[in-house]
């Protein structure tokens, strides 16, 4: 036996020099039958079909999801299982703007060790209000085996500005929870500063907001009194764009879009 390329696929392959083949003449006489004995046309024809039937070994990975999401992070967990086959020898996420990620198609991936069992990864730097698409990967001798896809949409970062004294605002941005205790968390307000609404009103007591001003409403424009300028960030999703009742009189209108329009396009 010799070793080379027998077949026309770059592979490597043991080489039969009389194997049922007539393109061989041994001693003057072809050494198979074009017809009844062509063992070798055969092997070439049918070795991509019968490669299909070995049993796979590489991994299988569980559903991935993601939780803590963020404008600007997301963490992703995922379980990888492999019952027989060669050692997972890496395994990690991949992500995109665009669907069905890959460790050669992404513009970023985690490496999160070898082995099999559950991973995790907080994904940092991420843009806001983007949707992204992820999958987990696991590799070993075996190949590359990836896990279905899932997307997600980066909360909206809303930064604003307060002046010392009063400051009309609006949020276009909402989440779970919009009690001002949660949404004012990262000020430092002085005791009887005030967030006002056009019936309503909260006070700061010098632990807490209190008053009958429970959830700030995209939809109504708010005045903030604060002992000193200050700045806070603040993340969820946009709100959707929906109609505004306006009553006869006054309105204190919210500001919806995500973007600065003339108010004859706004109203």
């Amino acid at each position: 036996y010799t070793q080379g390329q027998y077949f026309a696929d770059g592979l490597n392959h043991t080489r039969v020099p009389y194997f049922s083949n007539p393109e061989i003449i041994h001693q003057g006489v072809p050494a198979g039958h074009a017809e009844h004995g062509d063992n070798a046309r055969t092997l070439r024809e049918t070795k991509h079909v019968v490669s299909q039937y070995r049993s796979s070994k590489i991994a299988t990975i569980s559903a991935i999801d993601f939780s803590d999401l963020t404008s600007v992070s997301v963490s992703l967990n995922a379980t990888v299982i492999l019952e027989s086959g060669p050692e997972i020898t890496a395994k990690g996420f991949v992500w995109h703007t665009e669907s069905n990620p890959e460790l050669n198609n992404n513009i970023g991936l985690t490496s999160d060790g070898s082995g099999t069992g559950e991973y995790s990864s907080i994904i940092s730097e991420l843009a806001p209000n983007t949707i992204y698409y992820a999958r987990a990967y696991a590799v070993n001798n075996s190949g590359v085996s990836y896990s279905d896809e899932i997307s997600f949409t980066t909360l909206q970062q809303l930064t604003m500005d307060f002046g010392e004294g009063y400051t009309w605002f609006s949020i276009n941005v909402s989440n779970d929870n919009m009690e001002p205790n949660f949404v004012f968390a990262d000020l430092s307000p002085c005791v009887d500063d005030r967030i006002i609404g056009q019936t309503q009103f909260a006070a700061y007591t010098g632990a807490m907001w209190l008053g009958n001003l429970q959830n700030i409403d995209a939809a109504k424009m708010h005045k903030m009194k604060l002992c000193s300028s200050q700045q806070v960030s603040i993340s969820g999703q946009p709100v959707a764009l929906t109609p505004i009742s306006l009553n006869s009189g006054f309105s204190w209108l919210g500001y919806l879009p995500q973007e600065c329009m003339p108010v004859d396009s706004a109203l």
